[in-house]
């Protein structure tokens, strides 16, 4: 497992990189500063990306039931809220205020997602805790 999410991120970062500098380069008025200040936002997209391929992958692996709606839920809550961090991140690709609606939009869809997710896995608790009860 650790190698292939150090494969993984290590495929991110090097097809990413590229992009980074080349966006660099072409930047009015950038400065070195304004590169070092990208890179730990394009890391963090990055990164979440990963992370959500990572919680859909066990979510394909538990096979169905409850457990599997969980997990997908909270990967498609973390790809709109990655997705939401991307839209600022990208250089601008529309008006400013359309591209901090999108990123509110997203990243309020994405934590309601999860939070439905989140609600799934308190019913299970409580099938389970009603379960515990009757064999008492």
């Amino acid at each position: 497992m650790r190698s292939f999410v150090f494969k993984a991120f290590s495929g991110v970062v090097t097809f990413l990189l590229p992009g980074i500098v080349g966006a660099q380069n072409n930047a009015e008025g950038a400065s070195a500063s304004t590169f070092v200040n990208s890179l730990p936002l394009w890391i963090a997209v990055a990164v979440g990306f990963i992370a959500t391929f990572l919680v859909f992958r066990n979510a394909r692996r538990i096979g169905g039931g409850v457990l599997t709606s969980v997990y997908k839920h909270f990967g498609w809550g973390m790809l709109f809220v990655v997705l939401g961090f991307l839209a600022v991140v990208v250089p601008p690709w529309a008006p400013a205020e359309i591209i901090m609606r999108t990123h509110d939009a997203l990243f309020v869809i994405g934590y309601l997602v999860m939070a439905y997710g989140a609600h799934k896995i308190l019913a299970v608790a409580r099938v389970v805790d009603k379960d515990n009860q009757r064999e008492e």
